[in-house]
């Protein structure tokens, strides 16, 4: 059984293994097509799109799904992700507003300046969503998800998306926030790009948010 589960988070209808992974597949379907039928940037998201993505997500696993966490929803975290609740729709609307910044000027994906950047604005993006780990739950799923929707944006034939081990992506995750190289290689690699042919860019904006008290 699922931790979520053995901790009695999820809803009462969910009693097994099963029951949790087939909510989550039926959920991800939902939130997939959602985005199919409502394609549009990631800079013109509005938190509420970003809270609905969540809400159908996982409306059948959790009872707080769509809602941004509360005071003390994270105290096992020991402070190393998770914005300060009471900063997390700031923090979300100012990457929306970075990604507006950052996606001006963006050459196109068929220059060696263009591809590196948009997979440093891939990286970064990726990092600070799971740096403002905005819900109680469901955090990653719901990450790769959005930046899955970015992927088709920013790098057009996702049909080349490879299999990258998780160790690579799990390694990557525990690099942030002092670090955005090896997220922004994970992406390349998931491109079909050896990292050593990527140019690592900082990102312009600070990757770390507002830590909880």
């Amino acid at each position: 059984m699922t931790k979520e589960i053995q901790q009695v988070k999820t809803l009462p209808e969910i009693h097994t293994e099963a029951d949790f992974q087939a909510a989550s597949e039926r959920g991800y379907q939902a939130a997939s097509h959602y985005l199919k039928q409502h394609s549009k940037p990631f800079s013109e998201w509005a938190v509420n799109d970003l809270t609905k993505l969540h809400r159908l997500y996982f409306d059948e696993i959790y009872p707080h799904a769509g809602q941004l966490r509360q005071p003390g929803d994270l105290a096992a975290f020991s402070g190393r992700v998770g914005a300060d609740s009471k900063n997390i729709q700031a923090e979300l609307q100012l990457l929306t507003n970075q990604v507006k910044s950052l996606s001006k000027n963006l050459e196109g994906i068929d220059t060696p300046t263009g591809l590196s950047d948009r997979l440093m604005l891939q990286g970064f993006v990726h990092a600070r969503l799971v740096l403002i780990h905005p819900f109680q739950d469901g955090n990653g799923r719901w990450t790769r998800l959005m930046t899955s929707a970015l992927e088709k944006e920013l790098l057009p034939n996702t049909q080349r998306a490879q299999h990258v081990p998780r160790a690579v992506y799990m390694h990557a995750l525990k690099e942030l926030p002092s670090n955005l190289g090896p997220l922004m290689n994970y992406h390349a690699e998931r491109y079909g790009l050896r990292p050593s042919t990527l140019k690592v860019l900082r990102p312009p904006f600070p990757v770390q948010v507002t830590l909880r008290n």
